[in-house]
C-alpha cells in the first residue's frame, strides 16, 4: 500500500509541478505580449513636437505673377499576370478577373519655381514602401508630393511587407512595387510633358443619398458632400479632382475581381463626357459607407455612381472663377505619434515591440496645397467625416474652401470622434491604433494647417 501512496503522491508533485511550469510559462508569455491601456488624452511631448514641426515647416508659394500650368496623366496599376491578391476586407482568395481598369492618376500643378504632382492610385492605400521609393525622387527633381488612394477595396495587393499588411493585402510582390514605382514615376514625367496654361473653379455639392454614417447611424454627423476642383486648361481640354466621404466598398467581400469600386464608375462617366482627365480621391472616409449597399454589387456599385455622377453633371459647364494666375502654395510636416495602442478589451492592448513587428513602424506626414482659395489636406488615415463641419466652419470664417483627403504614403489606422473610443465596434477598437486623444489631436493639427494658409 505504502508503495502505492508514494507512486500517487510523486505523481500528484510531479503534475502539480507541470501545470505550475505551464501557467508561468503561459502569463510570462501574457506578459511580454501585452500590457494595460493608458486613458491619458492630456497634452503629450508628441502633439508638442508636431505643432512645432508644423510652425517649422516651410511654407512654399509659386511666384505671385507667374502661370499657373497644368498637365496630367493617367495609366493603368494592373499587376503583369494573374492571379494575384487583392487588399480590403482581410484575407481573400487571389483575384482571377478584371472587372475596370484601377489606374494611377496624376496631376501636375506648376507655378514658377513651385512644381506639385497630386497622384491618386486605385488601391486600398498609398502604400509607404512606394512613398519611400517616390519621395527622393521626385524631391531631386524639385516636385512636391500629394498624395492620396481611393481605397478601394477591391484593388491589387502585394504591397504590404510585415505579417500583419499580409492579412490586409495578401502576400508580398517585390515585382508588383517595381511596376507601381514606374508607373508613378512615368505618369508625373508624362503629366509634366503635358502641361498648359489653367484656370480654377472649386465646387461642393451635397449628395446625401449615396453615403451614410455607419458607426453611429442618425446618432452621429454625416458628410454628404462632393468637394474638389475643376481644371480648365487654354488648349480647351478640362481636368477635374474630386472627393466624397464614403467608402469605396460597394462590390462584394467574394467579388473575385479587380475594381476601383463606385469611383471609377463615376470617373469613366466623367471622360465619357467631354473632360479629358479626372481623379477622385478618398475623402474623410472613417465612419462613413455608401449608403446604397443593400443589393448586389454590381447593382450598388452602379447605383452610387450613377447618383454621384448626375451632381458632377451640374458643375462640368461651370466657368472659372481665376485667371491663369491664381496663388498656390505648398507644406507638409512630420506627425509623432504616442505608442500604438491596439486594443484586445477595453483594459488590453498588445505590447508595442508586437505591433511594430507585425504592422511596422510607419512615419506618417501631413502634406498640404492650396490653389487659389482652396486648402487640400492629405492625412496618413481613415479619417473621420464627422470632423468636416468644425474644419469647414474655420475655414468659411476666411473665405476659403477645405478638402481632406486620407492614405497618403502613411497609415495609422482609424481618427475618430473621441467620445466613440470606447465603442464596441471594429473601426475604432481594432483600427484606432494611436488612441484616445487622437481625434482632438487631428483635429488640432487640421485645423492649424488650415491656419497657415489663412493667417
Amino acid at each position: 500500500m505504502r508503495p502505492l501512496i508514494a507512486t500517487l503522491y510523486l505523481i500528484v508533485t510531479l503534475s502539480f509541478r507541470v501545470i505550475v511550469t505551464v501557467l508561468d510559462a503561459v502569463l510570462l508569455l501574457l506578459f511580454l505580449l501585452f500590457t494595460t491601456t493608458s486613458n491619458d488624452v492630456t497634452l503629450q511631448p508628441h502633439h508638442q513636437a508636431t505643432f512645432k514641426n508644423l510652425e517649422q515647416a516651410t511654407l512654399h508659394f509659386g511666384e505671385t505673377n507667374d502661370t499657373v500650368f497644368v498637365g496630367w496623366h493617367q495609366s493603368s496599376l494592373l499587376p503583369a499576370q494573374l492571379p494575384f491578391p487583392t487588399a480590403g476586407y482581410g484575407v481573400r482568395p487571389w483575384v482571377q478577373r478584371i472587372r475596370d481598369t484601377t489606374k494611377v492618376r496624376a496631376v501636375i500643378i506648376e507655378k514658377g519655381s513651385l512644381t506639385v504632382a497630386l497622384i491618386s492610385l486605385d488601391l486600398l492605400i498609398f502604400p509607404p514602401i512606394v512613398k519611400k521609393e517616390i519621395t527622393s525622387y521626385f524631391d531631386s527633381l524639385g516636385i512636391q508630393l500629394y498624395l492620396s488612394a481611393t481605397h478601394t477595396h477591391s484593388g491589387p495587393g502585394g504591397w504590404a511587407q510585415k505579417w500583419g499588411g499580409h492579412f490586409l493585402a495578401g502576400k508580398f510582390h517585390e515585382d508588383y512595387i517595381e511596376l507601381l514605382v514606374h508607373e508613378i514615376k512615368s505618369a508625373v514625367v508624362s503629366a509634366k510633358v503635358t502641361r498648359r496654361p489653367a484656370q480654377f473653379s472649386s465646387f461642393r455639392i451635397s449628395v446625401p443619398g449615396a453615403v451614410r454614417n455607419r458607426l453611429v447611424g442618425t446618432e452621429g454627423h454625416v458628410d454628404t458632400w462632393l468637394r474638389g476642383l475643376c481644371i480648365y486648361r487654354n488648349d480647351g481640354s478640362k481636368g477635374l479632382l474630386f472627393t466624397y466621404a464614403a467608402h469605396a466598398n460597394c462590390l462584394d467581400t467574394d467579388a473575385n475581381h479587380f475594381s476601383g469600386d463606385y469611383p471609377n464608375v463615376l470617373n469613366d462617366s466623367i471622360q465619357k463626357h467631354g473632360v479629358q482627365w479626372s481623379a477622385y480621391m478618398a475623402g474623410a472616409v472613417g465612419s462613413h459607407g455608401p449608403k446604397i449597399h443593400g443589393f448586389d454589387g454590381e447593382t450598388n456599385i452602379q447605383l452610387t455612381g450613377s447618383m454621384l455622377w448626375k451632381a458632377v453633371r451640374k458643375v462640368l459647364d461651370t466657368p472659372p472663377v481665376t485667371t491663369y494666375t491664381p496663388p498656390v502654395a505648398y507644406c507638409r510636416y512630420s506627425v509623432q505619434l504616442p505608442e500604438p495602442q491596439l486594443r484586445v478589451s477595453p483594459e488590453l492592448k498588445i505590447r508595442p515591440w508586437v505591433f511594430y513587428t507585425f504592422l511596422g513602424k510607419d512615419n506618417p506626414e501631413i502634406q498640404s496645397i492650396k490653389i487659389d482659395n482652396t486648402v487640400l489636406i492629405s492625412l496618413p488615415c481613415d479619417y473621420s467625416g464627422e470632423f468636416m463641419p468644425e474644419l469647414e466652419n474655420q475655414a468659411q470664417a476666411t473665405n476659403t474652401e477645405i478638402v481632406v483627403t486620407g492614405f497618403n504614403g502613411g497609415y495609422i489606422g482609424y481618427i475618430t470622434p473621441d467620445k466613440y473610443y470606447f465603442l464596441d465596434k471594429g473601426e475604432v477598437r481594432d483600427m484606432n491604433w494611436y488612441g484616445p486623444g487622437n481625434g482632438a489631436y487631428f483635429l488640432e493639427l487640421n485645423k492649424r494647417t488650415l491656419s497657415k494658409y489663412t493667417p
